[in-house]
């Protein structure tokens, strides 16, 4: 349930004008007070309407965590909000259903604005069990973040957690974000960095953004990215003080290190893509049984291949959000997908509108998609520490440097 405390209703204002208006003021869709601004003719519009909506969409499927995994999400933020102790009244840009609430004193004075009128809303019945919370009535408002409907200098904290990188202008976010925080407030700002800390992108991701780019230029935009910014490190400290903050102290979240990934050499993809052309028709995708490992798994590898097999080994952090492993096939995806060996080949839905297929006499793919699992890192060929190392052997800088040769720079 949305609901507008008194305190909240009293610090509502205008956000283009800026200047202090009453809650009647605003359209209400279905209860929720609607105060988005759209910057429908600047640049970067199109995009941001286009991964909005795609986000939506995927948030209003059928949520199939477990209750398991929500716990363990639960106690892997947790560390965070016990170090930074946020108090006060707090505004949570783009915070979805408002689940940072877990982790938040009862006498706080809290509100959350996002984009989507649904937010509130999306949340499972197994989530709800997991984040009490949300079963909480929660003062929000549908706002966009470079236009928050607040007067100045009326919040202690801003919250903005995996969020920066679904904004159309990120400058004007964090504007809006100092607009709004009374003088000595702080904002906190959680952000997967491309490269870690160091920045440094390492060429095969470079390579698959190419391969991704490439597809879709062909149409398949099956592994498009919706996100409007990839910031490095430097990157995100860069806007932190061009906006008027200064930076005073830096978390990096634990890496999981039981979080599994699909492992494929730049030659499996290549192959991948050869083998569609040569057996796909219009509308198929093609998706390859590549195996996986944990994220634990992988570095030890590469420790061992590398003669360090005792080296330490730090967890710098993981990009906020992201997923404890990967899927590459949903159910109902796999209901119909034909087994050709080392791929599946998934066609196209070309069912008609007889209706009497769905209410006479049934389907049994479909029957079958709602008991089938996903295809995904965690359920694959899981490979131990001897598999990943020959795999990572098949590539030729590592062949050089498990010979005591530098690689070449390009690799």
């Amino acid at each position: 349930m949305t609901i507008i405390q008194p305190w909240l209703a009293a610090i509502l204002a205008n956000p283009i004008t800026k200047q202090r208006c009453q809650a009647e003021s605003f359209n209400q869709v279905r209860g929720v007070i609607d105060a988005r601004v759209f910057l429908k003719n600047t640049h970067g519009y199109s995009d941001w309407a286009e991964g909005q909506q795609f986000y939506e969409e995927e948030l209003s499927g059928k949520d199939r965590t477990t209750a398991e995994a929500y716990w363990s999400e639960i106690n892997y933020d947790r560390p965070i909000y016990e170090h930074y102790l946020m108090k006060g009244r707090i505004l949570d840009c783009g915070g979805g259903a408002g689940s940072v609430r877990e982790f938040l004193a009862d006498d706080v004075e809290f509100v959350l604005t996002d984009p989507w009128l649904q937010a509130p809303f999306a949340s499972s019945a197994t989530r709800k069990e997991v984040y009490s919370c949300l079963s909480c009535p929660l003062n929000f408002i549908g706002a966009t973040a470079e236009f928050q409907p607040f007067i100045a200098d009326s919040f202690d904290w801003v919250h903005m957690r995996s969020m920066l990188d679904h904004v159309q202008v990120v400058d004007l976010t964090l504007l809006e974000a100092r607009r709004v925080l009374k003088p000595g407030g702080r904002i906190l700002i959680g952000h997967y960095v491309d490269g870690g800390k160091s920045g440094v992108i390492p060429f095969e991701r470079r390579i698959k953004d190419v391969i991704k780019v490439g597809l879709e230029f062909f149409g398949v935009d099956r592994w498009k990215d919706h996100h409007i910014w990839h910031p490095t490190y430097k990157n995100l400290l860069k806007l932190i003080s061009d906006n008027g903050f200064a930076i005073e102290d830096t978390y990096w979240q634990p890496q999981c290190p039981a979080m599994t990934r699909f492992m494929m050499t730049l030659k499996d993809a290549v192959e991948l893509v050869l083998y569609a052309f040569e057996h796909g028709s219009n509308g198929d995708i093609f998706v390859q049984k590549a195996p996986a490992a944990t994220v634990k798994v992988l570095a030890q590898a590469i420790l061992e291949l590398m003669g360090r097999p005792k080296h330490e080994v730090r967890c710098i952090g993981t990009r906020h959000g992201e997923k404890l492993y990967e899927t590459l096939l949903g159910h109902e995806e796999m209901a119909c997908a034909e087994d050709m060996g080392d791929y599946f080949r998934i066609p196209p839905d070309a069912r008609d509108l007889n209706y009497a297929k769905f209410i006479e006499q049934g389907d049994q793919r479909n029957t079958a998609s709602s008991h089938s699992e996903d295809y995904n890192s965690h359920n694959t060929n899981r490979l131990d520490v001897a598999d990943m190392k020959a795999l990572l052997l098949k590539l030729d800088f590592m062949q050089r440097i498990v010979r005591g040769e530098h690689p070449l720079a390009a690799e």
